[in-house]
């Protein structure tokens, strides 16, 4: 990797007392790698689009990684991680909290079992709850495939409260479900309603087949065997990560407001903190079949699995968006493209696949609040660029 350090054009800071100096561009990008690519001119695609949107919509820091086959192609951030002590954002070292990215680790991991026989998808996860049930005297029994595709009928209202202080007050996540689950409202099966209930049932079921804590599980399964070095779900961050951590902000009038670290409840659906390069070495497992480098963490039957559209609420309406085992599923360009947001207090993410290309980009700001469309605008604007419509 070839580590380069530009600048990027300065943008109103007005209550920080930041200096009218250029902001940071921090470069990870093999050039050598990008010569004989469609994606010789990505710096400057990069380059425009953040600079024009961090502008616009107050964005402190920002990182994208661009990853095709079995590299990483492109790699570089943008502005600061930390705007008070004018801490530039480097892709390789720089952690952001992903928020609901991290069910994309969840589902993984459940998958993994579901390989190994210790999980089925499509029977009842009764069998697998000891500590509590779910109710079946109004609605047929859950699946992991209901779990995984957000059709599981739970109220998605649960989310309120999610977060907390760190340490007294983060309950385990066995007794979290159990003191917290929500009604079920709908039989499963019948709707796709996005929510955090199913992942998190998910994630205990992997706790619970495993035999172990689930931030163990994932920590020996997946970000090791991925050299996910950077990345944890343990909250508070160990130290050696805390330490790399973007701060993250809010913009309100004219002010960069830090947010301060919560801990999240919900642990499967959001504790995730990792780096971009991390993030990317997961995004190619995904586009290999499951293989990163020598390791593998499914197999490419699976891996399939998991990316196949399994619920749409339009069936009969061709290319019409859909959910696979995790991930998102849409049509733009006449691309099919699988992709997961996250958003927090603080932080705003997107992981970008198009399998059939082996393709993905991985994007992530130090600042919440951030409209939906921003992420659109970069998913559209790099297929046009990239992958027009022929």
């Amino acid at each position: 990797m070839i580590l380069s350090v530009s600048v990027l054009p300065v943008f109103a800071q007005e209550s920080l007392n930041v200096s009218n100096q250029d902001l940071p561009m921090v470069s990870t990008a093999n050039d050598s790698q990008l010569e004989l690519t469609k994606f010789q001119d990505i710096e400057k695609f990069s380059d425009d689009f953040f600079v024009n949107q961090m502008a616009e919509n107050h964005i402190p820091g920002a990182v994208f990684t661009l990853v095709k086959d079995d590299k990483i192609l492109f790699s570089k951030g943008y502005g600061y991680a930390n705007l008070e002590d004018k801490i530039p954002v480097i892709p390789n070292k720089t952690l952001f909290r992903v928020g609901s990215v991290s069910k994309l680790v969840t589902s993984t991991a459940v998958m993994q079992l579901v390989e190994q026989g210790k999980l089925k998808l499509h029977e009842d996860i009764n069998q697998y709850l000891k500590e509590f049930q779910i109710k079946t005297d109004k609605f047929k029994p859950i699946t992991v495939d209901h779990l995984l595709t957000h059709t599981d009928g739970f109220d998605v209202a649960w989310v309120i409260g999610g977060a907390t202080r760190c340490q007294s007050q983060l309950l385990s996540l066995e007794k979290f479900l159990t003191e917290n689950l929500p009604d079920r409202v709908r039989p499963p099966g019948q709707l796709y309603v996005y929510g955090d209930v199913g992942l998190a049932l998910a994630g205990y079921l992997v706790e619970v087949v495993a035999g172990i804590p689930f931030s163990d599980y994932i920590d020996q399964s997946i970000l090791q065997p991925l050299d996910m070095s950077q990345s944890s779900f343990q909250q508070p961050l160990p130290s050696q990560l805390a330490a790399n951590l973007a701060v993250g902000y809010r913009y309100k009038n004219g002010n960069y407001l830090k947010q301060a670290f919560t801990c999240n409840k919900s642990v499967p659906t959001t504790a995730l903190t990792t780096t971009a390069e991390d993030m990317a070495h997961f995004m190619i497992a995904h586009l290999q079949g499951g293989r990163y480098r020598k390791q593998r963490i499914l197999n490419d039957t699976t891996v399939k699995d998991m990316h196949h559209q399994h619920y749409t609420n339009f069936p009969n309406i061709p290319q019409s968006a859909g959910s696979t085992y995790g991930f998102f599923e849409r049509f733009v360009n006449n691309q099919r493209i699988i992709e997961h947001g996250g958003s927090m207090s603080g932080y705003t993410n997107l992981v970008f696949l198009i399998p059939e290309q082996k393709l993905g980009f991985y994007i992530a700001y130090n600042r919440n609040s951030l409209n939906e469309n921003l992420r659109d605008d970069l998913v559209e604007q790099f297929l046009d660029r990239y992958y027009p419509v022929q």
